[in-house]
């Protein structure tokens, strides 16, 4: 196990896409803390650092996707994993030496993009209007999503033999999970009725009675489960902290912490029976 963690960290940390994701996240708090700030001197607006701190959680399942696509991806056609296996590695150490590099990757590009927005946003915003312990939790529930991404991009990457597949896959599930994650989440914050306007005589519009909105859940099971679908997926997960709607990141990180071991399991699982040809 520790010779296939040496030579994985040795090739991790000469790959390109995990530094230009690190550089990407960083830049992306850099700017959101600055333009913060510029706007807070130049319109005189009361801020705080909390508006632009967890931007880093909306993309940070996309740089993990592409980190995957290089780091495990080539494994299969380049021959290494079946390399690995006639050296007498174990499948189980084989698996879970490549989760612990993606688990590696996701807490460096976590850091690459907290610290900056830390030493720019404390001094230039102020501290954090939610307090500095849901500050805390927040973004150690963003680290954990960050580990979920990881355990369900190995699970795909160590599953999929094929490398066209193995390219497209990580990036298509990542976008397929935000989109859903939009999508319930502008479902569960429909209100039960619109308001409706019409043409007065004159000409100007006035509002009418409401009328019950068709994408608004009722109370019910299919709320219940669209709500559980919200706070269980990753990419969902990204939508709440990123937007700043995580009012429960202990029961995030919860969640995240289940899908991680659940992908995890089920991925060695059936990576141990895996023909490999």
């Amino acid at each position: 196990m520790r010779k296939l963690l040496r030579a994985g960290f040795f090739r991790l940390l000469r790959l390109r896409s995990l530094w230009l994701s690190c550089l990407l996240l960083a830049g992306v708090e850099t700017v959101s803390t600055v333009s913060r700030w510029r706007e807070a001197v130049e319109y005189g607006i009361l801020t705080a650092i909390d508006g632009g701190f967890f931007t880093w959680t909306g993309i940070v399942g996309f740089c993990l996707a592409i980190v995957v696509v290089f780091l495990i991806g080539p494994e299969y056609s380049a021959g290494t994993i079946c390399g690995k296996l006639i050296c007498g590695h174990r499948r189980r150490d084989v698996y879970l030496a490549n989760l612990l590099l993606m688990c590696a990757s996701a807490l460096l590009m976590c850091l690459s993009a907290v610290l900056p927005a830390l030493a720019l946003g404390l001094p230039l915003l102020g501290g954090f209007k939610m307090g500095a312990g849901r500050a805390l939790w927040t973004t150690l529930g963003g680290l954990a999503m960050a580990l979920a991404w990881s355990g369900l991009f190995t699970m795909t990457a160590m599953l999929t033999d094929r490398r066209a597949v193995a390219a497209v896959l990580p990036l298509v599930l990542a976008m397929v999970m935000l989109v859903a994650g939009v999508y319930l989440q502008a479902r569960l914050d429909a209100k039960p009725t619109v308001q409706g306007y019409e043409m007065h005589i004159d000409g100007q519009l006035v509002p009418s009675e409401p009328t019950p909105n068709p994408s608004y859940l009722p109370e019910g099971p299919a709320r219940t489960g669209a709500q559980f679908l919200f706070d269980l997926l990753p990419g969902a997960q990204s939508v709440q902290y990123a937007s700043m709607e995580a009012q429960h990141p202990l029961k995030l990180t919860g969640y995240a912490a289940a899908v991680f071991l659940l992908t995890a399991g089920t991925g060695l699982a059936l990576f141990r029976r895996k023909d490999l040809k």
